[in-house]
């Protein structure tokens, strides 16, 4: 190190900390002033390498004692180029990361932060601060490219959700992500608070085994259900007062297409619309198999000697039933995604400065000057369908 007045310029600084290692070279800028007196603030700028980053050993909690609340410094700032070998939480690893970290008012600010995860790679930024009530405010908007699905369930321990799992899907989802939530000061998830807009993409996808399909499989008189194998699936998808909402979702295969949308509760109730178009085999197969897909379920012929069937399958996810769909009532949601998009940009550049430059933020300003509205939680309505007795 070198001293200089009240700055220190370090050359190389090596520490460990709770089995993980890290080599440190930078500035520390008004260091003795911030040890000696009070009120002073400390400046770090440079950067970070660790062959190995273990979150879960770094903060061990004594589950035995009732935990102090967690502080976040108000009087240190800095800016790190970080690099490491590995990273480690819970069950979610990661290789090769680097990016760009600064801390300031009590947020840590991430950017550029690439790396490599579940057979794929993602890049991220965004924000992780503390509120004036102590709570975590995490928000980042993320692009994953390659990640393999099954491993992703898994990761996540299916998303806190017993509906769809880890065995019942496979293939590689590129996606871009944004993602806002809330946690109290002793890390408790705050369910109400999450918010996600996402636009995925699944290449090369399996759904096996998944009960739903299985049944409408039976439903339908309809084997080729029960394992579904497609090229390509895109679709959006939306998080919002504790719901989960899909767009109009299209697997196309072979023997037939379904199209899929509707929401899910986190408490488990389920609404959702299905459309199959079958081809010419599976049709004819359906017509004599089951007399109501004839009478209730087939819609004309689209000319290339294919017909449809619409169904609606509701209740909870233990508890749910599947009848057809007469109205067909189609929805297009796909605005409203695009709005909430907008909308989520608004929030973090009125909260932390992001996205002074996009057209869209400043749009979306001008329209809410003009004419004040009361954000609205986005609901899907459907309309009433008869059943089948």
């Amino acid at each position: 190190m070198n001293f200089i007045g009240n700055d220190v310029d370090v050359k190389k600084l090596s520490f460990q900390t709770c089995g993980n290692k890290f080599n440190f070279t930078g500035q520390l800028n008004n260091l003795f002033s911030y040890l000696l007196e009070e009120k002073q603030n400390l400046f770090i700028k440079g950067s970070v390498y660790s062959p190995n980053i273990i979150i879960d050993s770094l903060f061990i909690t004594d589950t035995s004692e009732v935990q102090e609340e967690i502080k976040f410094p108000a009087n240190i700032k800095f800016n790190i180029n970080l690099n490491t070998d590995n990273f480690s939480w819970e069950k979610f690893n990661a290789k090769n990361m680097k990016g760009i970290i600064k801390y300031n008012d009590k947020s840590f600010y991430f950017s550029s932060l690439v790396f490599n995860a579940m057979q794929g790679s993602v890049s991220a930024d965004g924000v992780f601060a503390q509120k004036p009530n102590d709570n975590f405010l995490l928000t980042t908007m993320a692009d994953l490219n390659g990640i393999d699905i099954r491993k992703l369930f898994l990761t996540f321990d299916n998303f806190g959700q017993e509906f769809i799992k880890y065995n019942h899907v496979k293939g590689l989802c590129t996606a871009n992500v944004n993602l806002l939530s809330e946690w109290k000061n002793n890390f408790d998830f705050v369910q109400k608070t999450l918010y996600v807009t996402s636009s995925l993409q699944i290449n090369n996808g399996e759904l096996i085994n998944f009960e739903p399909a299985e049944k409408l499989s039976s439903f339908a008189k309809i084997e080729e259900l029960k394992h579904i194998k497609f090229s390509t699936l895109t679709n959006d998808i939306m998080i919002k007062d504790e719901k989960v909402f899909i767009s109009e979702m299209n697997v196309n295969s072979s023997a037939f297409n379904v199209s899929f949308s509707g929401n899910q509760s986190f408490k488990g109730d389920i609404s959702y619309k299905v459309k199959l178009l079958l081809s010419d085999v599976l049709s004819k197969k359906a017509r004599i198999s089951k007399k109501e897909n004839n009478e209730f379920g087939v819609i004309e012929d689209d000319g290339l000697g294919r017909t449809s069937l619409y169904f609606l399958i509701t209740g909870t996810t233990d508890d749910y039933k599947i009848k057809y769909d007469t109205k067909r009532v189609k929805k297009q949601i796909k605005e409203r995604f695009k709005q909430e998009k907008k909308e989520f940009k608004t929030i973090l550049n009125k909260e932390f400065g992001l996205f002074k430059k996009d057209t869209s933020v400043i749009n979306n300003k001008v329209n809410k000057n003009k004419k004040k509205s009361s954000a609205q939680p986005f609901i899907i309505e459907w309309d009433e369908d008869d059943t089948l007795n």
